[in-house]
């Protein structure tokens, strides 16, 4: 798979963040290794059937390098995409590092696939527990990874932080452990998470002395009726902090507003300014949470301001 297919997985995680606003199981931290400080799950079961995912994916599809890799995915899979996908979960030790897991539950041919990787360089198989924990080289660069369900595969580049998911979904290691901040709905189509400490990790204090005092943050997407519910939950260190990021929180809705009042305003920044200037913020204690609701009708035109912005880097 080439780096352009890669790059096109991760463009799409974030645009399906974006997308993914219907029904769907909430995040199990007992599937996520204690030491995960970033958690990205989509449920694209919820998403296919959202106006938005429809959006999203019509324009995909008049890419080339899209079809391509789509192509290429259903020829090693033996199996239909988007359809046959039904959830994705990637997690890491660090932001922004090359040693993350990524589980993938989805319809494909099992036998298919272990014959393929059977006949890649460097490929081997060990016993771990009743898994397996298979290895290859791709494009020169070791691969780990292996079922644990017939339908259900993981693949990282760091042995040991595959070793480490295979032993958490086998309860024989920790799991995440989560805070107040984690949320209870059970609607969330897509979730995403951020320990506090690796939002700080190799920032100075001095850049950004808030994140210093933030313990976590949760954010989810779900949709309600016509509208597409958009919640961030920030865990802080104590309640006189969480009121101080509250305030915060108020003053950047406050200067969204003012930039998006002078005439020659672009109509994306008016319409988030429309969006954020209902925003409803709150505390609990030492939560606390910013919920948006974005009309449907406004999707399109925030999609293609994503993917314009992700196809210029």
């Amino acid at each position: 798979m080439s780096n352009a297919h890669y790059r096109w997985i991760a463009g799409l995680v974030g645009a399906i963040a974006m997308a993914a606003v219907a029904q769907a199981d909430p995040i199990d931290p007992a599937h996520i290794p204690a030491d995960a400080r970033w958690v990205v799950h989509v449920d694209m079961d919820a998403a296919r059937q959202t106006a938005a995912w429809k959006e999203l994916y019509h324009r995909l599809g008049t890419d080339q390098d899209f079809q391509a890799f789509l192509l290429e995915l259903e020829e090693v899979f033996n199996a239909r995409f988007p359809e046959d996908l039904h959830d994705v979960t990637v997690c890491g030790s660090r932001l922004g590092d090359a040693d993350s897991v990524v589980l993938v539950h989805a319809t494909i041919d099992r036998k298919q696939i272990e014959n393929r990787l059977a006949g890649l360089a460097g490929y081997s198989s060990t016993p771990r527990g009743k898994y397996s924990v298979l290895s290859w080289s791709d494009s020169g660069k070791p691969k780990f990874g292996g079922f644990v369900t017939d339908s259900l595969f993981m693949v990282g580049q760091n042995k040991e932080k595959v070793n480490t998911q295979f032993d958490v979904l086998a309860g024989k290691a920790p799991s995440l452990r989560v805070d107040a901040a984690m949320p209870r709905a059970t609607k969330s189509a897509c979730t995403v998470f951020v320990a506090g400490d690796a939002l700080v990790k190799n920032r100075p204090a001095a850049d950004n002395p808030w994140l210093g005092k933030i313990k976590s943050a949760w954010l989810t997407i779900a949709e309600e009726r016509e509208e597409t519910l958009v919640k961030l939950t920030v865990g802080a260190i104590d309640v006189s902090t969480a009121m101080q990021l509250k305030e915060a929180a108020e003053g950047l809705r406050d200067t969204l507003k003012t930039s998006a009042t002078p005439k020659d305003a672009k109509p994306i920044t008016k319409k988030l300014a429309e969006v954020t200037n209902a925003a409803q913020i709150g505390q609990l204690e030492n939560n606390v949470a910013v919920q948006c609701r974005v009309p449907n009708k406004i999707m399109p035109e925030l999609i293609d301001e994503a993917l314009t912005v992700a196809r210029k880097k």
